[in-house]
């Protein structure tokens, strides 16, 4: 029942808001909601921003604290993949990957990020920019994320992830 809840509450964020944007005048397609300056950016892009930091250090703690913890309060769909809960993502996808010895992110951002933010509720859109070792060959992936964060006595707390 609280996926559903966070669902519909990331909907009505989503969906409900958008038209307000598109009937502002002064909002264009080419508007960019991203905060240039880091004294400047709303607290939603940092939690995100912190949130890429700690996976790019390999640091779990402080991942897991920008997360909702408690059973299938937190979803992750990456790719094709699904994972319902904070432990299922760390457990059976996050630390298998990131413990693989061929394995490792050298960079990892989360950058134009655009958000809306609707009282306890955000939902943000962001790209994501990766380079990283794979069997000793350096690679670089450009991907697109999508997030729902939940604002839990005074923090935003991510809800939901989709990257691809």
């Amino acid at each position: 029942m609280k996926f559903k809840k966070q669902i519909t509450a990331a909907l009505f964020v989503a969906i409900g808001y958008s038209p307000i944007a598109m009937a502002d005048p002064d909002h264009t397609a080419g508007h960019a909601h991203e905060m240039t300056h880091e004294a400047n950016q709303s607290d939603v892009a940092k939690t995100l921003r912190s949130y890429a930091t700690a996976l790019q250090a390999n640091d779990m703690k402080t991942v897991e604290s920008f997360v909702a913890k408690n059973g299938t309060e937190f979803t992750i769909f990456e790719g094709k993949g699904a994972n319902i809960g904070w432990a299922d993502y760390r457990d059976n996808h996050l630390a298998p990957e990131l413990s693989n010895p061929d394995f490792k992110i050298t960079k990892y951002e989360f950058t134009n990020i655009s958000e809306t933010v609707s009282s306890d509720w955000a939902s943000a859109t962001f790209a994501i920019n990766m380079d990283y070792t794979y069997k000793g060959e350096d690679k670089t992936a450009n991907r697109r994320g999508t997030a729902i964060l939940k604002r839990i006595e005074g923090k935003w707390i991510l809800t939901h992830l989709h990257t691809s």
